[in-house]
């Protein structure tokens, strides 16, 4: 698991220099997976750790600069990370004008399969919108991938079940003669 834990201070006004100097010098018992320093107004100082590491377990943070250098308490917290897949979802469309229905699939990262479908009907609802006579059917289907995209990455998989053999398999549901795939 990944833990990140965040460090913010805010320095006596005029001293937001010194404070991220202060900050930048302190070095950990131990080194953290990643560490990022940032600043912003009125002198603020925020440091991020990334840890493998349980969210309860004892973790070196950075102490409390000299009271006469910070102008409030230092604000602590600890964060793990919203796990997201990558989803295809299959959209269908029907374009009325043209006698022609369609079948999209984009991909989505999303927290579960669910979320991944909404937003990928929000999309679709946008898109038949903005076609004169398109109408989205209102049928998804959503795939997870096993991976982040990238070259050879499945992005859906549909399993039918079928006694046709393979060449009539394909014509009843696939290469009917009246497909257009040229956009």
């Amino acid at each position: 698991m990944t833990v990140a834990l965040m460090w913010e201070a805010r320095a006596v006004r005029g001293r937001g220099a010194d404070l991220l100097a202060w900050a930048e010098g302190r070095l950990l018992a131990e080194r953290p997976l990643r560490r990022e320093t940032f600043r912003a107004p009125q002198d603020r100082v925020l440091v991020i750790t990334w840890w493998d590491a349980e969210y309860d377990a004892a973790l070196p943070e950075l102490p409390d600069p000299a009271p006469d250098l910070v102008s409030r308490p230092v604000h602590r917290w600890r964060f793990t990370p919203v796990e997201r897949s990558w989803y295809a979802v299959r959209c269908v469309f029907r374009h009325g004008p043209l006698g022609v229905y369609e079948e999209r699939v984009t991909l989505w990262t999303a927290g579960s399969p669910d979320e991944a479908v909404a937003r990928a009907e929000a999309e679709a609802a946008e898109y038949g919108e903005g076609l004169d006579g398109v109408e989205y059917v209102r049928f998804a289907e959503v795939f997870t991938l096993g991976t982040a995209p990238g070259e050879g990455t499945e992005v859906f998989s549909l399993m039918r079940a079928s006694t046709l053999p393979p060449g009539a398999y394909v014509e009843r549901f696939f290469a009917t003669g009246a497909e257009r795939t040229d956009g």
